[in-house]
């Protein structure tokens, strides 16, 4: 059984963009039961520069090593990081060593060809 993170965060409560807090976290529930999967919401406002200093993606990557995700559901990447290259080498190499899917929306990412590379 495949154990989902759906991670929802805007940068702060007055955020306009196309996915409200709610819509988020209704289009990741919806994503997670047409597969199947159990899910956990992991909520957060904060800037996603800093991916070390969100409560959220900390306890994220603690339920990761710890073996309790096998995926992770977000509205588009930066949701998780638009930081330094540094946070985003750290969040593929973390996928990669615990086998998590990581899902923008309906789309798998991957991480084998230089295309995937490059989109990630």
């Amino acid at each position: 059984m495949v154990n989902c993170a759906v991670y929802v965060r805007v940068s702060s409560q007055l955020q306009k963009d196309n996915y409200s807090v709610s819509s988020q976290r209704q289009l990741g529930v919806d994503f997670c039961k047409g597969n199947g999967w159990t899910y956990e919401l992991y909520d957060e406002v904060g800037s996603a520069k800093d991916i070390h200093s969100r409560e959220e993606f900390s306890r994220l990557v603690a339920d990761i090593e710890d073996g309790n995700v096998n995926a992770i559901w977000c509205v588009e990447f930066t949701r998780l990081t638009r930081g330094s290259e540094e946070d985003t080498s750290f969040l593929k190499k973390l996928c990669i060593e615990h086998s998590v899917q990581v899902w923008i929306l309906n789309e798998q990412m991957k991480f084998e060809s230089p295309e995937d590379e490059l989109f990630f």
